[in-house]
């Protein structure tokens, strides 16, 4: 079990500095993620990096959608991320897989994996588009 800290909510009222949005940012390297997932803060906003079993690289925003608390804390399955308070099982996309009576989600980022960079869009739109993805310089 890994062990985590408890990330406290983003306060609306400290102003956070204006970056450009809908572009490609560097989330971290590639060797960071091993079998437990990767708390990191882009923009002001709490993401976290996985890998599945089957070597894919995920991203979603770092808050379970069912009590909020961040799924950096959760572990690593074959189909996704589950959280480590109820045990909501996220896919990939921040589907939720596993909570029968509601569909869930939590916001989900497509990241871009080079050889040794991790990087994600951050911006207006939930889900970069893959023209925006093919665009980005490498």
């Amino acid at each position: 079990m890994t062990e985590c800290t408890t990330i406290a909510p983003v306060s609306t009222s400290v102003s956070t500095p204006a970056f450009p949005l809908d572009q490609w940012y560097v989330a971290g390297f590639a060797w960071e993620l091993q079998d437990a997932p990767l708390a990191r803060t882009l923009l002001g906003r709490p993401v976290v990096l996985f890998r599945t079993p089957d070597g894919s690289v995920a991203a979603l925003e770092d808050r379970c959608c069912h009590r909020e608390l961040p799924l950096s804390c959760g572990t690593v399955e074959a189909r996704g991320l589950r959280c480590g308070y109820h045990g909501l099982l996220f896919d990939r996309a921040g589907q939720c897989l596993s909570k029968p009576r509601k569909t869930g989600h939590c916001v989900g980022f497509e990241p871009r994996v080079g050889t040794a960079q991790l990087e994600l869009v951050i911006g207006c739109s939930r889900r970069p588009s893959r023209d925006r993805r093919t665009e980005a310089s490498p």
